[in-house]
């Protein structure tokens, strides 16, 4: 069974496309956040009262998704809604290269331990599943 694995902007497609045709992954993204891309997955994200509008995909976020917020920082909303989404769909991992918003200052370990999903960057993640 293939790995469900959200991805942010930015993150090497071409290795993760390679990864994906093999059936490795299956690659998934939260959608209308940013550039869509046809061979990806498009996920339901959280809808969070006074940011979302009701409709299409979207689910009612949990309680800690206020944690997320704090992590990741409140002016933060559409780095919130990928980490989040990847959440929602239970994707094992969540590939991005903004170290800023999801790795550095103990975001990783704190949203990994929070949320369940694996947060590497394209290089870590492709070494991570050994191919």
């Amino acid at each position: 069974m293939a790995i469900k694995v959200g991805i942010d902007q930015g993150v090497n497609l071409r290795e993760l496309r390679a990864l994906q045709r093999q059936g490795i992954i299956e690659l998934r993204q939260a959608n209308e956040l940013e550039q869509t891309w046809s061979y990806v997955v498009q996920q339901k994200k959280g809808f969070m009262l006074g940011h979302y509008r009701l409709g299409g995909p979207d689910v009612l976020a949990g309680e800690n998704v206020h944690e997320v917020e704090r992590i990741v920082g409140l002016d933060k909303r559409i780095d919130i809604a990928h980490i989040y989404a990847c959440y929602l769909n239970e994707c094992e991992y969540f590939v991005t290269e903004d170290a800023d918003a999801f790795i550095y200052n103990g975001r990783r370990e704190a949203l990994e331990s929070l949320l369940g999903v694996k947060i590497r960057r394209t290089k870590e993640f492709i070494q991570e599943i050994g191919t």
